[in-house]
């Protein structure tokens, strides 16, 4: 899928169902980052029902991809607290009980990645909306108090790939 800008892709990605939208936005991105194959794509694509908000799992040498993607049309701002509330049910599913079935090998090394310094978990925000600074740097501090309060080793990393940020990529 090849686009000017993201206003483009949205308008793309309106035809579609929301489900399929966001499906749709996820492969773009996933391929534009990791240049992955269309097989390894839906073998790691875990979006749906019980996810366990793991939309798209990827593992590279010891960094570990999660991403929650979420199509909007028309755009708008996302705030800290609609982020936080779907990363409590993410960090549910890493540190205790993973309901997304699809991924429990993802999960499970992951799991064994928490007490090495060198391993490193990037979350993944991917949206057609927008998300300010500000908002992007709470949910990093929320994060970082969540990887200190279970003295995780690991570093994690919240990413968000808002529609601003989406006008730069290109894929395939």
């Amino acid at each position: 899928m090849e686009f000017q800008n993201a206003d483009q892709l949205i308008r793309k990605l309106s035809v579609l169902d929301t489900v399929e939208a966001t499906k749709r936005l996820t492969e773009f991105y996933a391929k534009a980052r990791f240049r992955i194959a269309s097989d390894d794509f839906r073998r790691q694509l875990t979006d749906g029902s019980d996810d366990g908000e793991i939309d798209f799992y990827h593992r590279e040498d010891s960094t570990s991809f999660i991403f929650q993607s979420k199509y909007t049309a028309p755009p708008k701002r996302t705030n800290a607290s609609d982020i936080l509330k779907e990363l409590g049910k993410l960090k549910k599913t890493i540190a205790s009980e993973n309901t997304n079935h699809r991924a429990a090998d993802f999960v499970n090394a992951l799991r064994r990645d928490f007490s090495s310094k060198s391993a490193f978990l990037e979350i993944l925000w991917l949206t057609t909306n927008v998300i300010e600074q500000s908002t992007r740097d709470e949910v990093q501090r929320e994060l970082d108090k969540w990887r200190k309060h279970n003295r995780w080793s690991l570093g994690i990393d919240f990413v968000a790939i808002d529609k601003r940020a989406l006008d730069s990529v290109r894929c395939c």
